[in-house]
């Protein structure tokens, strides 16, 4: 999916996948949730991260407890956020869309033609 913005342009890309992040340690509020810029679905230009920032304005980390899972679709702009708590953070993040969609992070496993 990384290819399809530039082919096609950012205000034109399609949803093609949801994600679902699955937080398998109990989630703190400074244990690094993948933060998320809430309507970064309905942009038509990337969200533009200030030079004395690391995130763009508007970030925000989602508001959970326990080991929530969150789901949000391939449009949304998200990021891991900084672990501070002193222990690992442990998330399984899982991708649905369609068929043809190559894998990203196991390149390995296609699905059988």
């Amino acid at each position: 999916m990384y290819s399809v913005t530039a082919d096609l342009g950012f205000p034109h890309t399609p949803r093609m996948a949801i994600k679902t992040a699955h937080y398998l340690t109990p989630a703190t509020p400074n244990c690094g949730l993948t933060m998320f810029l809430p309507r970064s679905h309905r942009l038509t230009e990337e969200p533009v991260v200030p030079t004395d920032a690391i995130d763009p304005p508007g970030a925000v980390t989602p508001d959970i407890t326990g080991t929530d899972a969150v789901l949000f679709e391939n449009r949304t702009w998200h990021t891991g956020g900084i672990n501070l708590s002193g222990r690992p953070r442990v998330a399984l993040m899982l991708q649905n869309g369609y068929r043809w969609l190559h894998s990203v992070d196991a390149p390995h496993c296609r699905p059988p033609e």
